[in-house]
């Protein structure tokens, strides 16, 4: 069984459509199987919210639920649909308002989108958490049309059980290029045997849901929304930052699908993904630039065969008793440290004869080749563009 997190990949499970729509109706039948459930906390927050929730279609039943009495006359306020208010105890954020408050409603439904409020966790992610808040919010419910496009997927492709926003983005977030387990792994695969899942768990594999914001098809989440929770299954507040049974309940939504023969996808707008793609190549150009640095890793070719690399470097130290690099450049300079950072110490640097323009670099000395005489026990770290190294080769082979 394939771990969900290739499953996307492989099948290329990642769907960019338009904010707007494209002018799809939706059969009023699917919309009166459909409800949009939120949990709300922070009253000061609940205007943002409110712009999407009243983009809902009014076909749609839409939920808000909530443990902090003001957040209902701050909903109201700005209400400008119909919708359900439902109570719940301060105890499991969001995921109780999901699998203990809303349980007993979710067999009405065919199809549920359910959100939630978020704050920054800690001082400095600030900036984070809203660009989070917009992401979860921005590519589940934007606007009417993207409802329907989303509605729409699943009838055109019926064997996707769940839909999520990407992975979280930031200075601080790192679930979108790392790996989201965090501390959750042990405790996400102990409730997946509590709850009976055959799926495929690797600790390597991210999970591809986080934050507890999804669309799905009710069927494919069954085990999780049947289990008999209960407010006390969850961590009394202040809610640790990690390892609690709500991190892996937000990380297990795929696993429940996959379980059910469902499968899970990455949904989002297309001025989101612009946003996303720009973002993402400018910080990659800037963790390019450290690697190039600090690593002497200059391509993604060389980040994959990182160690295979430092092994060779260290296999061929080990053969000989002196060691120079060719070439004084930048690429000669990251040699350097990749030889120092494995304690292996150079004589010095050698450039082609007639080319040495300082007698020393970095504290080391600059040689050219003529002056290195005949040794055996010379090795030589060829560090230039790979446009010089067929021809330096040479050159050193002739020297013997």
């Amino acid at each position: 069984m394939e771990n969900v997190y290739d499953i996307r990949k492989n099948e290329k499970l990642l769907y960019i459509l338009p904010k707007e729509g494209q002018g799809i109706y939706v059969d009023s039948v699917l919309t009166d199987a459909v409800a949009v459930v939120v949990n709300l906390y922070y009253p000061d927050l609940v205007s943002w919210y409110m712009e999407y929730l009243n983009k809902v279609p009014k076909e749609i039943d839409v939920y808000v639920i909530s443990s902090n009495a003001v957040v209902s006359e701050e909903v109201k306020k700005h209400q400008r649909r119909d919708m359900f208010f439902l109570g719940k105890e301060n105890r499991g954020r969001d995921v109780s308002a999901l699998l203990v408050a809303f349980r007993k409603y979710v067999k009405r439904y065919e199809y549920i989108c359910f959100l939630h409020d978020k704050k920054a966790n800690y001082s400095g992610s600030e900036k984070d958490a809203r660009l989070w808040n917009y992401n979860l919010w921005e590519n589940t419910i934007s606007s009417p049309g993207y409802i329907g496009e989303v509605l729409q997927l699943f009838l055109e492709k019926p064997d996707l059980g769940l839909l999520v926003p990407p992975e979280p983005f930031g200075e601080y977030y790192v679930a979108w290029a790392g790996n989201g387990w965090a501390q959750n792994f042990r405790n996400t695969v102990e409730l997946a045997e509590k709850l009976s899942l055959n799926c495929a768990f690797d600790e390597i594999k991210s999970p591809i849901a986080y934050g507890t914001v999804f669309w799905a098809k009710t069927d494919c989440l069954m085990k999780l929304l049947e289990y008999e929770w209960k407010y006390e299954d969850f961590s009394e507040e202040p809610l640790a930052p990690d390892g609690t049974i709500s991190h892996a309940i937000e990380r297990i939504l795929p696993y429940v699908a996959q379980d059910a023969g469902g499968k899970t996808a990455t949904i989002m707008t297309t001025s989101y993904a612009e946003e996303l793609l720009l973002s993402v190549q400018d910080s990659m150009k800037k963790m390019q630039a450290v690697l190039s640095e600090e690593l002497n890793i200059h391509c993604m070719h060389q980040l994959y065969t990182r160690k295979q690399r430092e092994e060779r470097v260290k296999s061929f130290c080990g053969k000989v008793s002196r060691i120079f690099i060719y070439g004084a450049g930048q690429y000669g300079k990251s040699m350097l440290k990749e030889l120092l950072r494995q304690n292996i110490r150079p004589e010095g640097f050698v450039v082609s004869d007639g080319r040495r323009t300082d007698t020393q670099m970095q504290g080391y000395p600059v040689m050219e080749i003529g002056e290195l005489g005949s040794d055996e026990q010379i090795g030589i770290i060829v560090a230039t563009h790979y446009r010089y190294v067929k021809e330096i080769k040479s050159a050193l082979r002739e020297r013997g």
